[in-house]
């Protein structure tokens, strides 16, 4: 790989072509929620380019990998439709950048069946279009590498009509799928939210830590 500018450029075959600073942040925040719940076992739905379960691995977890393409070699080759686990099997399921591929239509009975087969804790990530106020102070006087920070995400005054990502369905704030409607349907199957965030590196990117 090579490192150009703000990414790193991938060999050819590799899922990504490159990885970009924004990318390297998500995962950090999808370890951060992972590791937050303190799990023994993980259910990674969605492997990507297998970055995250390689660190979760490293963080001393036990990670099942779970993925509809046999191309990406996971534990188990499935349908995040048709799960074939037991209710309980996992202390925590993550599933970060996967159900915007599906029509919002299983977003709901997904989020049903993660909450059957999880015994506490869903990390779920997906992306949004809203617009953000960044501010960032450091001073002299402070210590290096300390700064005060203010962050707010907010909707865009005319919403999008189409997804930005080719091959998402839908995404958070698109004219269809408010912000509000995504944490209504969360709220229904069940869940209690205790994380709802966006992080001002890669606003594209919303994080939600859900509870039984």
């Amino acid at each position: 790989m090579k490192h150009r500018g703000s990414s790193i450029q991938c060999k050819d075959g590799a899922y990504y072509r490159k990885i970009t600073y924004q990318r390297w942040l998500s995962y950090y925040w999808q370890m951060q929620l992972v590791s937050s719940c303190n799990p023994e076992k993980v259910l990674e739905i969605g492997i990507g380019d297998g970055i995250a379960s390689a660190i979760e691995k490293k963080l001393g977890h036990e990670v099942i990998t779970c993925d509809i393409l046999t191309t990406l070699t996971p534990d188990v080759t499935a349908d995040i439709r048709h799960l074939p686990f037991r209710d309980t099997s996992f202390d925590l399921v993550a599933c970060f950048q996967v159900l915007e591929h599906l029509d919002y239509r299983y977003f709901y009975p997904c989020l049903c069946s993660l909450y059957k087969i999880s015994r506490k804790h869903v990390a779920l990530s997906l992306p949004q279009r809203r617009k953000y106020l960044h501010v960032s102070l450091h001073s002299p006087w402070m210590r290096q590498g300390e700064s005060h920070h203010a962050f707010r995400d907010f909707p865009r005054y005319q919403g999008y009509e189409k997804p930005s990502g080719r091959s998402h369905r839908w995404e958070i704030d698109i004219k269809e799928y408010p912000l509000k409607k995504i944490i209504h349907d969360i709220e229904k199957a069940k869940f209690k939210i205790i994380v709802d965030t966006s992080i001002p590196e890669n606003v594209y990117h919303r994080f939600f830590l859900l509870e039984k």
